[in-house]
């Protein structure tokens, strides 16, 4: 068996687990409780809204928060043992089983995000307009919804998003930001629920996510400086001071370099943690 069955294996036990959907639908609700003020602005003023939604949705950090701890949940499984362990340790050897589970971590973190992207065009109808740009629902909605005792979330951050960058452009790196982010945190669950104990992934994960209401509270009640890199949360809101105080595009390359580094050394740690066997592919089998 070759890495490419053992993902489409683990694709399809997946799409038969029930947490799956239970993420998706409370994802969805938040999501849908953030646009429908945007689709009552745009009714009022009988124009469409533009299929951009998904980076403004991460310019609120409470938004950012309830993804990153759907992303944590549903990574809180790592490395996604099933029932044909015992079978597969007999076609496979463990370095190829590994693998085949780092693929399937990126391709769950893609494939949320990408679902994600997906609803929050759906979810503009019957409002949905086509344009390059913003457009002027968008616009209007995050300089006015205080007007209208409408709610945008951080209508700063958002202000400065559509000021900043072009909506595709916005679009994609947010895409990225956050698929790179839940691939990385998959890795270090996995990394820890094999190393350590099973349920250490997701309690460090969830303390890495709070980490940020820490150093938001610090700040905002004593007089200690805290370097924005500590606010992870806001690392994944193109708006947010992380990229206001340093510069968007040196602060981009700067969190892509660490996501792209973190990948890298949780693979590392956990094919050297495999060659010392302390991952078996019949652990708990």
């Amino acid at each position: 068996m070759d890495i490419l069955q053992q993902t489409c294996i683990d694709i399809i036990r997946t799409l038969k687990s029930p947490k799956l959907y239970i993420v998706m639908i409370i994802s969805v609700f938040f999501l849908h409780n953030f646009i429908k003020d945007i689709k009552v602005y745009a009714a009022m003023e009988h124009i469409g809204i533009t299929p951009y939604i998904y980076p403004v949705y991460f310019s609120d950090w409470m938004n950012c928060i309830y993804v990153l701890l759907s992303i944590t949940v549903l990574m809180s499984d790592a490395p996604f043992r099933g029932n044909n362990e015992l079978y597969l340790s007999l076609r496979m050897n463990k370095y190829r089983w590994i693998l085949s589970k780092i693929l399937f971590i990126f391709i769950l973190s893609a494939a949320f995000q990408f679902f994600f992207l997906i609803c929050s065009v759906i979810m503009l109808l019957p409002y949905l307009g086509i344009s390059s740009g913003w457009g002027d629902v968008l616009k209007e909605y995050i300089y006015n919804a205080g007007a209208y005792q409408l709610t945008v979330g951080d209508s700063a951050s958002a202000a400065h998003l559509i000021e900043t960058y072009l909506p595709i452009k916005a679009l994609v790196l947010e895409f990225l930001l956050m698929s790179f982010f839940g691939f990385a945190l998959g890795l270090l669950i996995f990394l820890l629920n094999e190393v350590i104990w099973r349920y250490s992934g997701i309690i460090v994960s969830l303390a890495i996510i709070c980490l940020d209401l820490f150093v938001r509270t610090v700040r905002q009640f004593s007089s200690i400086k805290l370097s924005y890199i500590w606010e992870i949360p806001s690392w994944f809101s193109l708006g947010s001071e992380v990229y206001t105080a340093v510069g968007s595009n040196i602060s981009l390359i700067l969190i892509f370099g660490f996501l792209i580094l973190f990948i890298f050394v949780f693979t590392s740690l956990i094919l050297i943690t495999a060659k010392r066997k302390f991952i078996n592919i019949l652990k708990g089998v």
